[in-house]
């Protein structure tokens, strides 16, 4: 346990570091224009179908097989095998897609733009390279994985830089060029340092193969259902309003998803933990640790960014993204309800059931894609937050339900029920009382200096132990 504490930390630390990074990307992005910013949500779009389609369940699917997959010197063959696989697919679907005259970019966004070689040769390098960071958290190599998880958001700020600097540049096409080189860098430093293990590998393939199929079958079905319940909301709005609302909507998620990412990385981060240490007897002890220790660095920023979205807004960016504030609200809202699912998640995948995640998040979509066009056309671009706040709630009571049915049992804690009592009181507050911003802004610090000293001995654990 200490060693995954300790590494939840090293990650933590890489990620408070990143946080900036990504903010003043977002700020200078948004001083270009929103199409530009609705460019940058193309990309990153790009970035996470490359690693959620080529990658046979990415992550979560390759380090659950190489903790079982016993010596090191196999572990390094099955690596070897994995990406060599991986790479085949990838190079078959791109040359198979050329083939038909099938366009990646255009199908996903409906827009102009082409998918040309700088991103086909972008997307094999990102396979490689998120193949080896799965190996780092694999070995507890903490720190090297925490910095290789951030390699994409620093080519993207200095790509940023650079547009900003020259704005007759073509957008879409300086992300790339930034993109390939980056991890053309960070793949060649890495492989130096795997040791591949090519003797056994014949071996290796032969007791592998019943495991990967039977394994990562559901688990990468899971993987791509899970990317359009994450993105079909982007994708729709990009087709309904344009580029120019795709990017209002994407600054304002960037944020969000910068709230989410120190949790998201600490749950991240017991994984390994979790595939080698959950039992029924154990379950609910670790879910509510791992709970606990989400709240503590959730409930302060989403109190505080709901109390003071305009400001934040204003401040990062400028008034032309301010109709966007009601979103930001709600879309903090749903960081504190959420905050469960994604241990949840980890539990299925860690107790191998992928086959009733893929159930439950096949549910999951379906339920999001019928909800978001009728509330598009009636609320307009917030009715997609409320989609994707209703379908979050109902996958996780799906997933606990069925956790709880395979006799693993897991409690909320009263903390998590007070604690959304709290942010809906307090967002409720700001959506129908007119308080002056410096009340607002004092009365979300007074809040959150209090939470620390309530909570200072769990802080203390957190930080300490």
């Amino acid at each position: 346990m200490k060693k995954y504490n300790n590494g939840a930390k090293a990650v933590l630390f890489i990620s408070m570091l990143a946080i900036p990074i990504q903010l003043i990307t977002s700020m200078l992005i948004s001083r270009v224009s929103p199409e530009a910013v609705g460019l940058l949500g193309i990309v990153e779009l790009f970035y996470l179908s490359i690693i959620t389609f080529f990658l046979f369940g990415g992550e979560t699917a390759l380090v659950k097989i190489i903790s079982d997959t016993g010596t090191e010197n196999n572990k390094r063959s099955f690596l070897l095998y994995y990406l060599l696989l991986c790479l085949f697919f990838y190079f078959i679907v791109v040359f198979l897609m050329k083939m038909i005259n099938i366009d990646i970019i255009k199908v996903i966004t409906s827009s102009n733009e082409n998918t040309n070689i700088l991103m086909y040769a972008s997307g094999g390098l990102i396979i490689i390279y998120h193949i080896i960071l799965s190996f780092y958290k694999e070995q507890g190599r903490f720190l090297k994985y925490a910095i290789g998880t951030k390699v994409f958001n620093i080519v993207c700020f200095l790509a940023t830089i650079l547009i900003l600097y020259n704005g007759e540049l073509e957008t879409i096409k300086v992300f790339f060029y930034f993109i390939l080189a980056g991890y053309f860098v960070v793949v060649v430093l890495s492989i130096k340092n795997i040791n591949f293990n090519f003797s056994n590998l014949y071996t290796v393939i032969q007791n592998k193969n019943n495991k990967i199929f039977g394994y990562v079958l559901f688990l990468y079905a899971s993987t791509i259902v899970a990317f359009l319940y994450d993105k079909i909301d982007q994708i729709i709005l990009l087709n309904q309003f344009g580029l120019a609302t795709l990017g209002g909507y994407y600054i304002v998620l960037k944020i969000v998803n910068m709230a989410k990412l120190i949790p998201n990385i600490y749950n991240s981060t017991f994984y390994p933990y979790l595939c080698k240490n959950l039992k029924e007897d154990n379950s609910n002890d670790i879910f509510k640790m791992l709970l606990n220790r989400n709240l503590l660095v959730i409930i302060p920023i989403v109190v505080f960014s709901i109390f003071n979205s305009d400001l934040i807004i204003r401040l990062l960016f400028d008034e032309t993204y301010l109709e966007y504030s009601g979103i930001f609200q709600l879309f903090m809202c749903s960081v504190l309800l959420g905050s469960p699912a994604i241990i949840l998640n980890n539990f299925l995948f860690a107790l191998g059931k992928t086959k009733q995640y893929f159930l439950i998040s096949s549910v999951s979509v379906l339920l999001q894609i019928i909800l978001i066009l009728p509330f598009i056309n009636f609320f307009g671009v917030i009715g997609a937050v409320i989609a994707k706040v209703i379908t979050m709630i109902i996958t996780i009571i799906m997933c606990r339900i069925y956790i709880k049915k395979i006799k693993y049992h897991v409690e909320f804690n009263a903390s998590y029920f007070y604690s959304t009592l709290i942010v809906v009181f307090v967002f409720l507050l700001d959506l129908f009382l007119t308080i002056p911003n410096l009340f607002k802004f004092l009365a979300s610090l007074f809040f959150i200096i209090l939470y620390i000293i309530f909570k200072k001995n769990e802080y203390k654990i957190l930080l300490l132990k």
